[in-house]
């Protein structure tokens, strides 16, 4: 588990580190990856950066953004891995998380809360609203063009996903106004062996543009605007926890080490911090299955 304190690197300073790591995306150094778009993160197609007019045009259009983060795991590697938990931390440059990054939906698992501005309701002011974030990790779900990642999970991985923002005392743990923590808890039965020195598609999120205007064409849910859309993200893939069946040797594996490419961006612009890895809370497999009871 990691402990170590937050790291901050600019964003001017990091997007050469980046370039400078393009030439070498064919190679599969341990540890985690993320990348926009629909293709393998260390992919040279996929972007560690991108910009949305939030003018509506995007809204219009049906505009999702797709986000991959994938794995390559440390020797030795699991041999009955049967779960996985991911953290992805997202910081916003304004005093506080806009509503346009407020993408809970309502009643999470193991939660009782009040969807955010983007997220899916059935009672409150968003009511009717359908969820603007939407994660799998099954693998229909990964684009057809993945080349560079493997698919580990199969077609009907059970799970899902908790979006915390400022949960001081709780499950997911949050506390700065800034950021959100996406949780993704997924499993499969029976366990599967893994490889050393193979990138797996850890999960992939479908991000919707709809409530930039309120103009949502083609949209039934009340028509509203959550505003941030033209804020700085960072996104940082911070940790995956793979759980292996009971009594495997070497246990379960927590990864908190970046491979290639462990963050991205949304609206970067030159100066913005980007945040590193930050202590999470661990969870037992067993408290995570309670989850979907």
């Amino acid at each position: 588990m990691s402990t170590r304190a937050p790291r901050f690197v600019g964003l001017a300073v990091a997007a050469g580190m980046l370039l400078a790591v393009s030439a070498t995306v064919a190679q599969a150094f341990p540890g985690l990856n993320l990348g926009w778009g629909a293709f393998c993160p260390t992919n040279i197609s996929s972007m560690y950066a991108v910009t949305d007019p939030c003018d509506g045009s995007s809204e219009l259009a049906g505009v999702r953004y797709i986000l991959i983060g994938s794995v390559v795991v440390p020797a030795p590697a699991p041999s009955a891995c049967m779960a996985e938990v991911f953290f992805v931390e997202l910081e916003e440059t304004a005093p506080q998380l806009s509503d346009y990054w407020h993408l809970e939906d309502e009643n999470q698992p193991a939660q009782i809360n009040v969807a955010g501005c983007r997220g899916t309701a059935s009672a409150g002011p968003f009511a009717g609203n359908f969820g603007s974030l939407a994660v799998q990790i099954s693998n229909p779900a990964f684009p057809p063009v993945f080349t560079g990642c493997a698919k580990f999970w199969g077609n009907t991985p059970f799970g899902g996903v908790n979006y915390g923002v400022l949960i001081p005392d709780g499950y997911p743990g949050v506390v700065d106004p800034r950021r959100a923590r996406l949780i993704g808890h997924f499993a499969i039965s029976p366990g599967a062996a893994m490889a050393n020195g193979v990138q797996y598609g850890a999960f992939v999120a479908n991000i919707d543009t709809n409530h930039q205007t309120g103009i949502d064409a083609g949209y039934p849910a009340p028509k509203y605007v959550c505003q941030g859309c033209q804020d700085a993200v960072c996104l940082v893939f911070n940790e995956i926890i793979l759980y292996q069946t009971a009594g495997t040797p070497g246990g379960d594996i927590d990864i908190t080490t970046g491979g290639l490419r462990q963050f991205v961006t949304w609206q970067a612009a030159a100066g913005t911090d980007c945040p590193g890895p930050t202590p999470t809370h661990k969870a037992t497999w067993g408290k995570v299955k309670s989850l979907y009871r």
